[in-house]
């Protein structure tokens, strides 16, 4: 199936966000190992806001990519 020209920004900003989703998901991992103050704890804290903005983005990007069709 080929993409349309509006579909490939969207692709591509899906790959990015899925990228740093990843990345957030191991920075917060090392956070929380790295033992609890308070600083760790506002940084987690950031950290996962955003991890979950991106998800957000991620399950809108993807609605508009594959839209569910009911038959």
């Amino acid at each position: 199936m080929a993409m349309t020209d509006e579909e490939l920004p969207l692709t591509e900003e899906l790959n990015q966000l899925e990228q740093e989703h990843s990345n957030l998901n191991q920075l917060i991992d090392d956070c929380l190992n790295q033992g609890e103050n308070d600083l760790d704890q506002l940084t987690t804290q950031r950290l996962k806001k955003r991890k979950l903005f991106i998800k957000d983005r991620i399950a809108y990007i993807k609605s508009i990519l594959y839209p569910d069709i009911v038959a």
